[in-house]
């Protein structure tokens, strides 16, 4: 019985040394992010006047993989601005969403011209319309 005891109190400081880790390093996340991306409210701020300004164009009419890629960059800008401006991950994210973008267009512009211009080929290998 006094085993028992001693194994559940052993459990429960286990549980609460895991706990106190976490927390630790959960603050030390937080401290880490707001040096390389700025207070989160400022940033916050910021970043919903982009998008309300973007917003005011014609953003509605784009497909949602393009109002998508240019929500993000707005939000990599604020951690510019607001954050560690060197930060090249900030940089690249901006560059890494735009080319989603552009993949995204080529691989629906393949398609489309896919579906354009069927064919097959004969015997012969000539080509021949669909």
């Amino acid at each position: 019985m006094e085993d028992l005891y001693f194994e559940q109190i052993e459990e429960q400081n286990r549980q609460l040394e895991m706990e106190y880790f976490m927390e630790m390093e959960r603050e030390g996340l937080l401290t880490t992010r707001g040096s390389t991306h700025g207070d989160f409210a400022s940033n916050s701020s910021t970043v919903q006047h982009l998008k309300d300004d973007m917003r005011q164009a014609n953003f509605a009419e784009l497909p949602s993989y393009m109002r998508e890629a240019l929500d993000m960059v707005q939000h990599k800008i604020g951690r510019i601005l607001h954050g560690d401006p060197f930060l090249e991950d900030h940089w690249r994210d901006i560059v890494g969403y735009t080319q989603l973008v552009v993949d995204t267009m080529e691989k629906d512009e393949r398609t489309t011209f896919l579906e354009n211009h069927k064919y097959k080929v004969d015997e012969n290998g000539v080509r021949i319309n669909l």
